[in-house]
């Protein structure tokens, strides 16, 4: 996204009012969201209308218009009463200068209805008027946010005479409040570093305060609080009698509040802070966007690393002050192409991820990837044999742990450190052990890091990570439950369900798929035992494989001997093969089928009517089911074309012998179109979700026992 596009996204989501005119014509060129909001516009027709007729209800130019003071170097502030709105807004002027050369006027119209009213009981007393306004014009004149706020703090505590003025931040958890900005008179002690991460309920007296009356004024803390209180613990050690403080909110929930602390003036007039307490939210918000829009731009979104352009600044500042000494790691990762050519890019990514944690739990203090597969790693004014320590561990996690292997530069350096010619240099001993590794490479096609991949698998199997549910098929025109299909899901570290496609695709290209393909089937016939044993187990259950397991040779021999195990027949199981099949062969998949229904088993096509399938496929395998793809059912009765596919696509499976099944059935008119198309059975959430194996059996088997 463009700086631009960026400055225009926020300019029309503010709250603020904003628009832009011709400075000559009056003519209104754009209005923000608020604009139209406040003054309910319809369409465009304010486009070309004159800002005085429509912002002011004029027939002529506004008598107060500041057209001829303003300028292109700074904005003009003034205050005004919109007659229409009935509304006090601070204003906010300026000249743009377009592509082209044509000069627009810029303004943006803060509410501050609330805090004119507020003080309209303060308007005989001109000392608090003119701090207000000074407080307003530091706020909305300098562009440094921790500037501005840090000057208002010294207008607010010199306003009331205080030790102290400062302004506290709830933390997005809404657990813990910290002292973000501090002002203190010269003789006090600054308390920001003791004042971070204090529980929110060390303030639960004034919670309810700013709940009630808002702002407050505690006149002597010795007298009202308990010794033992938590509160009268943190202001004892600051030596605070007395203080005052308002709220800030966001909505009805508290992001904070500004205090000032043993106040000697004006301390009957603890509206100032409420007054200021809006311009401040507001300034707080624009520093957190401002932030976030920082941390986008400067980190990798794949590793989470710093990316180049981090790289570049930081580099840039290592240059103005070199440090004492620093260490280079320079990394490129083997085989990368190769890998996304041969296995995808999911993996590729993940090869990246891989390599990127390692590096940055080595080298946690300046990491980055600057290129597609390049990485940087640097240590600042640290010895060398800590370094060399470092490096050495790198080593190890690339021959051990990372998924990718990958060319390392190391190059260390003290006294006359010239941090840019370091790292070019570390850059050129990388291309030499590259080189080593593409000399001592055959050119046939390996996969990177299989076994490390292998045995992780393998341990999130074993420690119960994946689990199997179970969707039920039914009959579509009695409605009887007609037996499952087998759903692989993996348990995320916070508990979460994760689906299929967030795994299986980085398996298959890994090659180690076949472990989470035999672990379904295990738990499958695992459940068919026990629910013949008591006599209610579903005629069968169908199981996923993937393409890559089912090219492995005498996979049937394989799925037999887990069957035997379990005491289950052949009969029992549906082999539905994923939709990835659609990539292979006839020739390929005809032999598989033949191997599969020769084993006994019945044979499914999965998702039917996706990217991958074709008719050819059909009569290729001579399966026993066919599985109409969701993409595909969805549509049916909306889109012309897949109602045409789908009745059609029935038709001919019956015609072929095959069952047509249907997937994704969510709606009523669905399933009555696919009954009336001649569909024999269906699953979809209209019916049921998938559902862990004993869920299954409560609903389903118990009650046929």
């Amino acid at each position: 996204m463009q700086r631009e596009q960026i400055a225009a996204l926020i300019a029309d989501e503010s709250e603020n009012m904003a628009y832009v005119a011709d400075p000559s014509t009056y003519e209104l060129l754009y209005v923000n969201k608020a604009v139209v909001r406040g003054f309910g516009l319809c369409g465009d027709a304010y486009l070309g209308q004159p800002c005085y007729r429509v912002l002011q209800g004029l027939e002529a130019p506004c008598p107060f218009c500041t057209n001829h003071l303003l300028t292109t170097e700074k904005y003009l502030y003034w205050k005004h009463y919109n007659p229409i709105l009935k509304q006090y807004y601070l204003l906010r002027d300026k000249l743009f200068k377009l592509p082209g050369g044509r000069l627009v006027r810029l303004e943006i119209c803060t509410d501050i209805t609330d805090s004119e009213n507020t003080n309209l009981h303060l308007q005989n007393q001109l000392t608090t008027e003119e701090t207000l306004l000074r407080c307003v014009h530091t706020l909305s004149g300098e562009d440094d946010t921790d500037t501005a706020i840090n000057k208002l703090l010294s207008i607010i505590g010199g306003y009331y005479q205080a030790d102290r003025a400062y302004l506290f931040e709830v933390d997005p958890g809404g657990q813990m409040i910290s002292n973000s900005y501090e002002w203190c008179q010269e003789q006090v002690q600054p308390q920001i570093e003791n004042l971070q991460q204090i529980p929110i309920t060390a303030i639960d007296r004034w919670m309810e305060y700013f709940t009630t009356q808002g702002e407050f004024f505690l006149t002597s803390a010795g007298k009202t609080l308990q010794p033992d209180s938590i509160e009268y613990q943190i202001l004892a050690p600051q030596k605070i009698d007395s203080l005052m403080a308002a709220p800030l909110w966001e909505g009805e929930t508290l992001s904070g509040f500004i205090g000032v602390d043993n106040p000697a003036a004006n301390t009957g007039e603890t509206h100032l802070l409420k007054s200021i307490t809006y311009f401040i939210k507001e300034d707080i918000q624009k520093r957190h966007l401002l932030e976030q829009l920082k941390e986008l731009s400067y980190t990798d979104g794949l590793t989470g690393l710093g990316n180049r352009h981090q790289y570049i600044s930081f580099l840039a500042g290592l240059d103005k002050a070199p440090p004492r000494s620093m260490g280079v790691v320079f990394i490129d990762i083997n085989g990368l192409k190769v890998a996304n050519d041969s296995f995808g890019h999911q993996y590729g990514d993940e090869m990246i991820r891989s390599v990127g944690h390692g590096l940055r739990e080595i080298f946690p203090e300046h990491t980055f990837r600057i290129g597609g597969d390049e990485f940087v790693g640097l240590l600042i004014d640290v010895e060398r044999e800590e370094f060399d320590r470092r490096v050495e561990a790198l080593r190890r996690y690339e021959a051990k742990d990372s998924l990718a292997g990958f060319s390392i530069g190391v190059n260390w350096s003290a006294g006359q450190v010239h941090p840019s010619q370091q790292i070019s240099y570390s850059d050129n001993l990388m291309y030499v052990e590259k080189q080593a590794y593409y000399n001592s490479s055959t050119h046939r096609i390996r996969h990177p890091r299989r076994g490390v991949l292998s045995q992780e698998l393998k341990k999130a199997l074993d420690a119960g990570e994946f689990m199997v549910y179970l969707q039920p098929k039914f009959d579509l025109v009695t409605g009887a439950m007609a037996g499952a299909e087998a759903l692989v899901r993996r348990r995320g570290s916070d508990g979460s369900v994760i689906p299929p496609d967030r795994f299986i695709p980085l398996y298959e290209a890994g090659g180690v798929i076949r472990h989470v393909d035999f672990f379904v089937l295990r738990t499958v016939c695992k459940w068919l035992k026990e629910w013949r044993e008591k006599g209610c187990a579903p005629e069968q259950i169908a199981v996923n494989f993937s393409r890559i397991t089912l090219m492995e040779h005498g996979v049937e021999e394989k799925m037999k001997s887990i069957l035997q195990r379990y005491g289950i027949t052949p009969g029992q199981i549906i082999v539905e093969v994923t939709e990835s099949t659609g990539k292979m062969d006839g020739v390929s998949l005809g032999d598989i089928a033949q191997q599969i229904k020769g084993a006994g088993f019945s044979l499914s096509l999965d998702d039917f009517g996706s990217q991958y399938s074709n008719l050819s496929v059909l009569t290729a395998a001579g399966f026993d089911e066919i599985k109409f793809d969701r993409s595909l059912v969805e549509e049916i009765g909306q889109q012309p074309q897949a109602t045409v596919v789908a009745k059609h696509g029935i038709s001919l499976c019956q015609d072929l012998g095959t069952t047509p099944v249907a997937e994704g059935i969510e709606t009523v008119q669905q399933l009555l179109l696919l009954r009336t198309y001649g569909c024999k059975l269906g699953q979809g959430f209209h019916f049921a979700h998938p559902m862990p194996g004993e869920e299954f059996y409560q609903r389903y088997l118990a009650n046929k026992q």
